[in-house]
């Protein structure tokens, strides 16, 4: 059963953020930009596949390194090599420590956005989506949504306020 496109586009969300700090974990491991770059792309479709046996009480970049070390120790295992310089498990468990508490912040702070996105008015969430996740120009977006471009800017503001408002988690309205 496939996902819902809201949890895909939050898994690739969740995902993006979590990208650069896997990757540090791989390359601290394998020291190979080839392999990082091959078992970054495993680990995502991993993730991917297996994303129901994530526990969304946990920040999912700690999640995602895990799938990534596992990945890592049977690209070893496969090579019948071992790092050259080893990190020692507790060296690992450090280094995973560290990017989960960074990461519990951002996927808290992402999945934050999430939800203050579906607060906003219909009009100023297709007008943040166009402009800034479709990368639209202003005059684009204001012709698409039928409204004059000084109208959008103020429009785009105000939704950038009540979302910035949102994810500070002070009290809004709707834009």
């Amino acid at each position: 059963m496939g996902m819902a496109e809201s949890d895909q586009e939050l898994f690739t969300l969740r995902w993006m953020q979590a990208q650069p700090v896997v990757a540090s974990v791989l390359m601290a491991m394998l020291r190979d930009p080839s392999a990082v770059d091959d078992l970054l792309q495993e680990t995502a479709v991993t993730a991917y596949q297996e994303i129901s046996a994530y526990d969304a009480a946990r920040p999912f970049t700690g999640w995602a390194v895990g799938i990534a070390r596992h990945k890592a120790m049977h690209w070893f295992r496969s090579r019948n090599r071992r790092p050259q310089q080893p990190l020692s498990e507790n060296d690992l468990d450090r280094l995973a420590a560290a990017a989960e508490s960074q990461a519990g912040e951002l996927d808290a702070r992402a999945l934050r956005l999430h939800q203050c996105l579906e607060r906003l008015s219909v009009r100023a969430a297709q007008a943040i989506e166009l402009h800034y996740a479709q990368d639209l120009p202003q005059a684009t977006v204001a012709e698409q949504l039928k409204m004059g471009v000084g109208a959008l800017r103020v429009l785009l503001y105000r939704a950038r306020t009540q979302l910035r408002t949102c994810i500070e988690g002070r009290a809004g309205s709707a834009a």
